[in-house]
Protein backbone atom coordinates (compact mmCIF):
# COMPACT_ATOMS: atom_id res chain seq x y z
CA UNK A 1 0.00 0.00 0.00
CA UNK A 2 1.59 3.43 -1.08
CA UNK A 3 0.59 6.53 -0.45
CA UNK A 4 -0.67 7.53 -3.87
CA UNK A 5 -3.43 4.32 -3.33
CA UNK A 6 -4.42 5.78 -0.17
CA UNK A 7 -5.14 9.31 -1.70
CA UNK A 8 -6.82 7.69 -4.35
CA UNK A 9 -9.20 5.51 -2.60
CA UNK A 10 -9.74 8.65 -0.27
CA UNK A 11 -10.93 10.60 -3.12
CA UNK A 12 -13.06 7.87 -4.26
CA UNK A 13 -15.02 8.14 -0.73
CA UNK A 14 -13.35 5.64 1.73
CA UNK A 15 -12.57 5.90 4.94
CA UNK A 16 -9.50 4.60 6.81
CA UNK A 17 -11.36 1.86 8.34
CA UNK A 18 -12.85 0.52 4.91
CA UNK A 19 -9.11 1.20 3.37
CA UNK A 20 -7.37 -0.70 6.59
CA UNK A 21 -9.96 -3.59 5.79
CA UNK A 22 -9.40 -4.04 2.00
CA UNK A 23 -5.47 -4.05 2.42
CA UNK A 24 -5.31 -5.97 5.80
CA UNK A 25 -3.54 -3.60 7.73
CA UNK A 26 -4.46 -1.77 11.09
CA UNK A 27 -5.94 1.82 10.42
CA UNK A 28 -2.68 3.80 12.09
CA UNK A 29 -0.55 2.48 9.17
CA UNK A 30 -3.61 4.40 7.11
CA UNK A 31 -3.26 7.25 8.94
CA UNK A 32 0.88 7.68 8.56
CA UNK A 33 -0.07 7.72 4.14
CA UNK A 34 -3.13 10.00 5.02
CA UNK A 35 -1.05 12.69 7.01
CA UNK A 36 1.57 12.24 4.29
CA UNK A 37 -0.40 13.78 2.10
CA UNK A 38 -2.88 15.99 4.80
CA UNK A 39 -6.41 13.92 4.24
CA UNK A 40 -8.99 15.56 6.02
CA UNK A 41 -10.17 14.55 9.80
CA UNK A 42 -13.13 13.83 8.29
CA UNK A 43 -11.86 10.40 6.79
CA UNK A 44 -10.82 9.19 9.82
CA UNK A 45 -14.52 7.95 11.24
CA UNK A 46 -15.57 4.79 12.93
CA UNK A 47 -18.77 3.07 13.13
CA UNK A 48 -18.33 -0.16 14.74
CA UNK A 49 -21.60 -1.91 13.20
CA UNK A 50 -20.06 -0.34 9.18
CA UNK A 51 -16.43 -1.75 10.12
CA UNK A 52 -16.06 -4.69 12.88
CA UNK A 53 -13.02 -6.02 13.90
CA UNK A 54 -9.94 -4.78 11.68
CA UNK A 55 -6.39 -5.96 12.07
CA UNK A 56 -5.95 -5.80 15.79
CA UNK A 57 -9.10 -3.53 16.98
CA UNK A 58 -11.36 -6.45 18.32
CA UNK A 59 -13.86 -3.90 19.99
CA UNK A 60 -13.19 -0.44 18.58
CA UNK A 61 -13.55 1.34 21.99
CA UNK A 62 -9.17 1.53 22.29
CA UNK A 63 -9.07 4.87 20.42
CA UNK A 64 -11.75 7.54 19.74
CA UNK A 65 -11.42 9.65 16.14
CA UNK A 66 -9.69 12.33 18.73
CA UNK A 67 -7.09 10.00 19.36
CA UNK A 68 -7.83 8.92 23.31
CA UNK A 69 -9.20 6.01 24.40
CA UNK A 70 -12.94 5.41 25.60
CA UNK A 71 -12.72 5.78 29.13
CA UNK A 72 -14.62 2.52 29.30
CA UNK A 73 -11.52 0.90 27.69
CA UNK A 74 -9.22 3.55 30.17
CA UNK A 75 -10.71 1.90 33.39
CA UNK A 76 -10.28 -1.14 32.00
CA UNK A 77 -6.71 -0.79 31.66
CA UNK A 78 -6.13 0.94 34.82
CA UNK A 79 -7.59 -1.38 36.56
CA UNK A 80 -5.67 -4.33 35.28
CA UNK A 81 -2.98 -2.56 35.77
CA UNK A 82 -3.30 -2.23 39.40
CA UNK A 83 -3.35 -5.96 39.73
CA UNK A 84 -0.84 -7.35 37.57
CA UNK A 85 1.82 -5.09 37.20
CA UNK A 86 4.34 -4.63 39.94
CA UNK A 87 5.86 -1.22 38.73
CA UNK A 88 2.33 0.36 39.12
CA UNK A 89 1.65 2.60 41.49
CA UNK A 90 -1.08 1.51 43.10
CA UNK A 91 -0.15 -2.04 42.65
CA UNK A 92 0.76 -2.66 46.54
CA UNK A 93 -2.69 -1.75 47.34
CA UNK A 94 -4.12 -4.10 44.18
CA UNK A 95 -2.20 -6.61 43.33
CA UNK A 96 0.23 -7.10 45.99
CA UNK A 97 -2.30 -7.77 48.57
CA UNK A 98 -4.23 -10.22 46.47
CA UNK A 99 -6.84 -8.18 44.47
CA UNK A 100 -6.98 -10.30 40.97
CA UNK A 101 -8.25 -8.86 37.14
CA UNK A 102 -10.66 -11.78 36.58
CA UNK A 103 -11.98 -10.29 33.23
CA UNK A 104 -11.16 -12.41 30.05
CA UNK A 105 -11.82 -9.47 27.65
CA UNK A 106 -13.12 -6.20 27.13
CA UNK A 107 -15.65 -7.53 25.64
CA UNK A 108 -16.38 -9.04 29.07
CA UNK A 109 -16.03 -6.21 31.26
CA UNK A 110 -18.50 -4.10 29.21
CA UNK A 111 -21.12 -7.26 28.91
CA UNK A 112 -20.74 -7.37 32.86
CA UNK A 113 -20.92 -3.91 33.76
CA UNK A 114 -22.28 -1.67 30.82
CA UNK A 115 -21.09 2.52 29.50
CA UNK A 116 -20.08 4.48 32.11
CA UNK A 117 -23.40 6.91 32.97
CA UNK A 118 -21.45 9.89 32.36
CA UNK A 119 -18.19 11.27 33.57
CA UNK A 120 -18.81 11.45 37.15
CA UNK A 121 -18.86 8.00 37.80
CA UNK A 122 -15.66 5.89 38.26
CA UNK A 123 -15.26 2.06 38.31
CA UNK A 124 -15.93 0.16 41.75
CA UNK A 125 -15.51 -3.21 43.53
CA UNK A 126 -18.66 -3.99 45.06
CA UNK A 127 -16.56 -5.79 47.79
CA UNK A 128 -13.56 -4.24 48.39
CA UNK A 129 -12.09 -6.89 49.49
CA UNK A 130 -12.80 -9.18 45.73
CA UNK A 131 -11.77 -8.98 42.99
CA UNK A 132 -12.08 -7.54 39.66
CA UNK A 133 -14.69 -9.84 38.04
CA UNK A 134 -18.06 -10.51 36.84
CA UNK A 135 -20.59 -9.32 39.59
CA UNK A 136 -18.10 -7.86 41.74
CA UNK A 137 -17.47 -4.44 39.55
CA UNK A 138 -20.28 -1.44 38.71
CA UNK A 139 -19.64 1.97 38.07
CA UNK A 140 -19.90 4.52 41.04
CA UNK A 141 -20.09 7.81 42.40
CA UNK A 142 -17.19 9.63 43.85
CA UNK A 143 -19.50 9.34 46.80
CA UNK A 144 -20.92 6.11 46.57
CA UNK A 145 -17.14 4.55 46.55
CA UNK A 146 -16.21 6.48 49.57
CA UNK A 147 -18.18 4.43 51.71
CA UNK A 148 -16.79 1.47 50.34
CA UNK A 149 -13.19 1.67 51.65
CA UNK A 150 -10.48 -0.22 53.82
CA UNK A 151 -11.41 0.15 57.32
CA UNK A 152 -7.59 0.89 57.94
CA UNK A 153 -8.11 4.10 54.99
CA UNK A 154 -11.02 5.71 56.87
CA UNK A 155 -10.86 8.72 59.34
CA UNK A 156 -10.46 7.94 62.72
CA UNK A 157 -13.67 8.31 64.98
CA UNK A 158 -12.13 12.12 66.35
CA UNK A 159 -11.64 13.43 62.92
CA UNK A 160 -15.30 13.53 62.07
CA UNK A 161 -17.17 16.68 62.59
CA UNK A 162 -20.71 15.89 65.22
CA UNK A 163 -22.50 16.47 61.76
CA UNK A 164 -20.59 13.77 59.98
CA UNK A 165 -20.52 11.01 62.60
CA UNK A 166 -23.96 11.40 63.20
CA UNK A 167 -24.78 10.89 59.76
CA UNK A 168 -22.50 8.11 59.35
CA UNK A 169 -23.94 6.21 62.25
CA UNK A 170 -27.11 6.80 60.74
CA UNK A 171 -26.45 5.72 57.91
CA UNK A 172 -25.16 2.43 59.37
CA UNK A 173 -28.42 1.93 61.24
CA UNK A 174 -26.32 2.20 64.68
CA UNK A 175 -28.51 5.28 65.70
CA UNK A 176 -31.81 5.93 64.51
CA UNK A 177 -32.30 9.76 62.52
Amino acid sequence: MTTAEVKSQIEAGSTAYEIARRHGVTPSAVYYHMKKFGAPRRHIKYDPAKHPAIGRITHGAALRVDGKRWPEYEAYISAKGRCTNPKDGSYINYGGRGIEFRYISFEQFIADIGRRPNSRYTLERKNNNGHYEVGNCKWATMKEQLKNRRKGLRRRIEHFTDAELLSECSRRGILEP
